[in-house]
């Protein structure tokens, strides 16, 4: 994140107990844990990328950037477009259940995608 540059494993200061650099980590493991895609987890990849950083009196310094990297997921809409009575009881369970096995704290109306009924 901005502002922890070269820092990793320190508390972020935007979550608290959540270490800078493993968000990454907790997003390949959600895909791992939704090997049945009842929660639709984009396939989702780990990256590990170096790059220079130049620094004062041109020192050069390289970094270890972590992150990750997720398939694109077409889609109409947000949850947050919709009214909550659009969805289906067995579909809101399967979400709080997958929520619940990540320990996810942050499922908002933002982060669910919607698609077309099949």
């Amino acid at each position: 994140p901005k502002g922890y540059s070269g820092s990793m494993n320190v508390e972020s200061a935007m979550k608290p107990g959540i270490r800078v650099g493993s968000g990454a980590a907790r997003e390949c493991g959600a895909y791992l844990l939704d090997h049945e895609g009842a929660a639709a987890v984009p396939v989702t990849a780990m990256l590990y990328i170096t790059h220079t950083v130049i620094v004062p009196e041109d020192k050069a310094e390289v970094q270890i950037k972590v992150g990750s990297l997720q398939g694109f997921q077409a889609h109409q809409c947000t949850a947050e477009d919709m009214g909550t009575n659009r969805f289906r009881d067995a579909d809101v369970h399967r979400i709080g259940v997958f929520d619940c096995r990540t320990f996810n704290l942050d499922r908002n109306s933002d982060n669910l995608l919607v698609t077309a009924p099949e």
